[in-house]
């Protein structure tokens, strides 16, 4: 995963009401196990 994509990711979070550390995690982890399927 690159840098960029990263930071885009961390500002869609944002948007979507992410505030903190444990929400963007959460996030993350719910968009790999989506990818994964």
């Amino acid at each position: 995963m690159s840098y960029s994509l990263n930071k885009e990711l961390l500002s869609y979070a944002m948007k979507m009401g992410c505030k903190t550390a444990a929400d963007f995690a959460l996030f993350l982890k719910a968009r790999e196990s989506i990818l994964s399927l």
